[in-house]
């Protein structure tokens, strides 16, 4: 049976936390292993968008890879021209 998102959510946050990562690129693919699931529709990326800002995660989906960063500044950086 395949993971709710819930438990998707936080096995993502565990991982970045034991990891110690602020980012985390991964293809496709991947995602697919995470989440343990064969397909992944749009109504599943919204839910599990909605299930990582309970950790203070936000994801990204592009065409080749997922990105999944802490909500903080964590790379602050002074701009100037």
């Amino acid at each position: 049976m395949a993971k709710n998102v819930r438990e998707i959510a936080v096995d993502i946050d565990g991982f970045m936390k034991r990891k110690t990562l602020n980012v985390w690129t991964l293809p496709w693919v991947q995602l697919y292993e995470v989440a343990e699931r064969e397909r992944i529709k749009d109504a599943f990326q919204n839910d599990l968008r909605d299930a990582l800002l309970a950790h203070s995660l936000q994801i990204s989906y592009g065409t080749n890879a997922v990105t999944i960063h802490r909500d903080a500044n964590f790379g602050p950086q002074e701009f100037k021209k």
